[in-house]
């Protein structure tokens, strides 16, 4: 059995769209509640290949490395780079205690951020 990776993409793409305040999509364009597309700004997270290291799949305590990209789209470009800003301070900036926002995912523990 593997390390499932949908339980770590879905609370990134909760964590970017609740801080940033933009709608993120996984993999697509968001929608609305409307099922139209979503208006801009917003985000567009992918999932990439990932590494694996420790011990065998089978066991649940193997560390995993995987890698994403957010995409910022919007109409103009200062649109784009306002987003992808809000982006790295939602995913990198610190607090005292440690990462300003953190990723929850159940059954996972989310030890470092590149």
């Amino acid at each position: 059995m593997t390390i499932p990776r949908l339980p770590l993409t879905r609370a990134l793409v909760a964590v970017l769209a609740e801080g940033t305040g933009r709608p993120c999509g996984l993999g697509v364009l968001p929608r609305a509640v409307d099922g139209e597309p979503a208006a801009f700004p917003y985000l567009i997270l992918d999932s990439l290949p990932g590494e694996f290291s420790g011990p065998s799949f089978a066991d649940w305590h193997a560390d995993a490395a995987w890698t994403y990209q957010v995409t910022s789209v919007g109409e103009r470009a200062d649109q784009v780079q306002w987003l992808a800003d809000r982006v790295r301070a939602v995913l990198f900036d610190r607090a005292a205690s440690g990462w300003r926002t953190e990723v929850e995912v159940p059954g996972m523990r989310v030890i470092d951020r590149e």
